[in-house]
């Protein structure tokens, strides 16, 4: 069982991270920026841990899925296109 307070933690820090990933991610649709695109995976890959050790794969599972297509965006494997933009705000 996860603590409450951590939860509560988790809750709020996870928002604001989310907030952050939606503006980064509206502005990506708009000009390429890696910078933002940096912003946006370092964001995810800190929700992913958080989930991991609170215990909720779900959450784990769903950040880990976009913070990979990030990574391949960031090596220049893959393009952000805007089909790409919106499974990310989807995330």
């Amino acid at each position: 069982r996860v603590d409450p307070a951590l939860a509560e933690e988790f809750r709020l820090e996870a928002a604001d991270s989310l907030r952050k990933i939606e503006q980064d991610l509206l502005a990506l649709e708009r000009a390429p920026d890696p910078a933002a695109v940096a912003r946006v995976f370092r964001a995810l890959h800190s929700v992913k841990g958080s989930a991991a050790f609170l215990g909720l794969p779900a959450v784990e599972r769903v950040a880990h899925a976009a913070e990979t297509f990030l990574d391949l965006i960031r090596q220049g494997k893959r393009p952000l296109t805007p089909a790409g933009v919106d499974a990310l705000l989807r995330c």
